[in-house]
């Protein structure tokens, strides 16, 4: 237990994208926000969920450990968010707490990637100024060009990165389909990260859960 717990608080520290529960008290407090907890399912979540006690909640991380192959697991978890944290991370956010984060821990490393970089300017038309002594008359030096036109104004806006994942089912335990598709998008500004199509979160929340449901290797 001791062994498997020094592995679950060197991840549990790790926050991620994951829905968000009351903690329980002591060192494990963080571990139901960690890349490890990716792998829990819905009941699991909800176990986590109702857990008051330190000792309950290392009993539970012991026995939800144990149920995915014990320290092995544990392993393959850690190079997966360290795999996450390497590509995925920008300025302060951390690759493993984003969804494509989750995606490379739940999943493992995708069959493809596309990797495309893009910029978003604004331009903004300029309102002619009116001379308010003129309204109606001819146009001064103050008014609208003769021809109509406005003088437009161009700034510089956000530079995104967009990251297009393709998973086959071959490579993917619980992936209940041939291939996976998906995309993300990274503000390369601030670092935040979304899902390129919004629609697609709630396919990707049943896939999460069939393939977390796959992962338990002993009951």
């Amino acid at each position: 237990m001791k062994r498997i717990l020094a592995f679950v608080l060197g991840l549990g520290g790790l926050l991620s994208a994951a829905v968000v529960h009351a903690n329980p008290p002591g060192p494990l407090a963080d571990w139901g926000q960690s890349p490890q907890a990716y792998f829990m399912t819905s009941a699991e979540r909800m176990q986590w969920a109702g857990i008051s006690t330190s000792a309950e909640a290392e009993t539970f991380v012991d026995d939800f450990v144990a149920s995915r192959g014990g320290t092995a697991w544990l392993a393959e978890v850690e190079k997966r968010t360290a795999i996450a944290d390497k590509y995925l991370s920008f300025g302060k956010v951390k690759g493993s707490q984003t969804i494509g984060g989750k995606m490379l821990v739940l999943f493992g490393a995708p069959d493809s990637v596309e990797i495309t970089d893009r910029k978003v300017t604004t331009k903004r038309v300029n309102k002619p100024m009116v001379d308010p002594n003129n309204v109606g008359g001819t146009s001064g030096g103050l008014g609208p060009a003769e021809d109509g036109s406005r003088a437009a104004t161009t700034t510089p806006g956000s530079t995104f990165r967009d990251f297009t994942f393709t998973f086959f089912r071959k490579s993917v335990p619980g992936l209940q389909r041939e291939e996976l598709i998906t995309g993300v998008t990274v503000d390369l500004v601030n670092g935040k990260m979304a899902l390129k199509d919004k629609k697609q979160q709630a396919d990707l929340d049943a896939i999460f859960e069939s393939v977390a449901a796959a992962s338990v290797v002993k009951k």
